[in-house]
């Protein structure tokens, strides 16, 4: 009899810890409010990693922002197979870059360049064409002066075919604009 009553009061003991444990947790949200946890994360029947309800992270970002996707930020990889979202961007965040600053859209604080090195990104701005300042947009140079081309395409273009930007004398092609005007992450930069 005696071992009945203490099952009872430890499965009540339990239950009230849980009970607390419920309404005293600090209330998790996604890091960004346009990305909820559960637009790419669900808890039972999920076919990638981490929870993630596609097989990949590239296939959960293309759910939304692929050209059928809900998100009106469509876009593509930016040479299709080589690249892949979680490259150039983390979804959780907009993170601090190297010089102090928040990178816009998501895009990472360093890239792995197309020599294979790791570059810094800067890119607090969409560049001229929107009203913003030419200083870390898409492709400045090193309008800064620090010694570092940092714009989140100059950090991949260094040893490319086109536009290869840490050549001052290449660094001719709309400098200080927003790229996307003509490369459009739909058409994965390649337009």
């Amino acid at each position: 009899m005696r071992k009945k009553y203490i099952i009872i009061l430890f499965i009540f003991i339990i239950g009230l810890s849980l009970i607390f444990i419920i309404f005293n947790s600090p209330k998790t949200e996604a890091l960004i409010p346009v990305h909820q946890c559960d637009y790419c994360h669900g808890m039972h029947s999920t076919k990638g990693p981490k929870l993630q309800k596609e097989i990949d992270a590239e296939n959960t970002c293309l759910t939304c922002h692929a050209p059928g996707g809900a998100s009106s930020l469509k876009a593509a990889n930016h040479i299709p197979d080589m690249y892949t979202c979680m490259d150039c961007h983390d979804p959780h965040d907009n993170v601090t870059n190297w010089l102090g600053g928040t990178n816009i859209k998501l895009v990472l604080d360093y890239v792995i360049g197309q020599d294979g090195s790791l570059r810094p990104v800067v890119f607090e701005s969409r560049g001229t064409d929107v009203g913003d300042p030419t200083l870390h947009s898409f492709c400045d140079g090193d309008e800064d002066g620090n010694g570092v081309w940092d714009g989140v395409c100059d950090t991949c273009h260094v040893n490319t075919g086109k536009h290869n930007y840490p050549d001052i004398k290449s660094h001719k092609h709309q400098q200080g604009k927003t790229c996307t005007r003509c490369h459009e992450h739909i058409d994965g930069f390649l337009k």
